[in-house]
């Protein structure tokens, strides 16, 4: 067979008919050698290595999307971290409205003691008295200290009072009185000096006892408190 020309047509070397003729061919196209995908036209081959490595390159937009989801959602641990602090902060608040307020506000809003303004006569002690009062009293002339104890009982129209520096044990008998206020007579032995006595519930929740001698300016008062 003769070489293939350059042009489209070539005459083909004479092949021997019976009729003694001379037969030409059309030349057929042939791909360029670099197409790399005439493989891909032909059934049953597998597509190149090069092409196969190219497409397995391409991200699927569904992977992207899902890596991109994936690196959104928070972990099990920050949640846990952003719920730990959110209840700090939410204790601190309720710490904060639930102490440091009402010192804010003061006595003001402070109930108080039982007793504490009740006018209404009464004809012995009244409860808000009942139980046993300590303090330190102090002279109103010599500025002399000393302390004082004194017991109530609900009920009683009688109540002790001890003194443990001087050793004297005196009795206090009612005489009248509200449930904020008493009178009192005291009777005890000397050294001490008897007299009369008035015991006045404070709105702290103390006692302001106070003791004075009738026809002179003796006197002591002092602050006492349940023990």
């Amino acid at each position: 067979m003769g070489a293939v020309a350059d042009d489209r047509t070539t005459t083909m070397g004479a092949v021997p008919s019976g009729d003694g003729e001379t037969r030409t061919f059309d030349a057929v196209d042939l791909p360029d050698s670099g197409d790399t995908t005439a493989g891909n036209l032909i059934p049953g081959l597998r597509a190149s290595d090069d092409d196969t490595a190219h497409r397995s390159s391409r991200p699927s937009s569904g992977g992207v999307l899902g890596s991109l989801g994936r690196m959104r959602r928070p972990g099990n641990h920050v949640l846990g971290v952003a719920l730990s602090l959110l209840i700090g902060v939410t204790v601190g608040i309720a710490i904060i409205a639930l102490v440091v307020l009402p010192q804010l506000n003061g006595d003001d809003t402070a109930e108080p003691p039982v007793g504490t303004g009740d006018t209404r006569p009464v004809s012995s002690i009244p409860e808000s008295f009942a139980g046993t009062w300590t303090g330190t009293m102090v002279n109103s002339n010599s500025q002399a200290s000393f302390p004082l104890e004194v017991t109530f009982e609900k009920g009683a129209t009688t109540a002790r009072a001890v003194y443990p520096k001087e050793q004297c044990t005196g009795t206090l008998t009612f005489e009248s009185g509200t449930g904020s206020s008493l009178k009192l007579a005291l009777e005890v032995p000397a050294p001490c000096t008897s007299g009369a006595v008035e015991a006045s519930l404070q709105p702290d929740g103390t006692i302001r006892y106070t003791w004075s001698k009738p026809g002179t300016n003796l006197g002591y008062q002092g602050a006492m408190s349940r023990r």
